[in-house]
């Protein structure tokens, strides 16, 4: 599912690091990767920045401009898969998302107050 979301808001995001399916079609296990070798990255750091937390696997996705037309932006995070010593480099890429600016609140409502009738000035 594509994400959208406007410069005033941002979108929590949790990371699992997961073996290949189970034969019954299950999600396989949830694996360590080497520590302190993740990394989060946007794919359009103007209309996104990411807040990563010290765990790696929760953050956020932050609206910081407008989406140039067109162009769809995601989240990249890569970790080394190997918790031991050698290195085995993952990626997983988000789906598609943009940034929208913030709406201006424009009038929709026009009301008129008339009083009570009075004498004109003289002229």
């Amino acid at each position: 599912m594509a994400w959208t979301m406007t410069t005033a808001q941002r979108i929590p995001v949790t990371v699992e690091f997961r073996g290949a399916n189970l034969p019954d079609g299950t999600p396989g296990p949830i694996l360590p990767v080497q520590a302190g070798s993740i990394v989060w990255a946007a794919s359009d750091t103007v209309a996104t920045t990411v807040e990563m937390n010290a765990d790696g696997l929760t953050g956020f996705l932050v609206g910081a401009a407008p989406s140039a037309d067109g162009v769809l932006d995601h989240l990249i995070v890569t970790a080394d898969a190997d918790p031991g010593t050698g290195t085995s480099m993952i990626t997983g890429v988000s789906e598609d998302g943009s940034v929208a600016a913030v709406p201006v609140p424009l009038a929709s409502v026009v009301n008129i107050t008339l009083g009570a009738p009075e004498a004109k000035p003289a002229a």
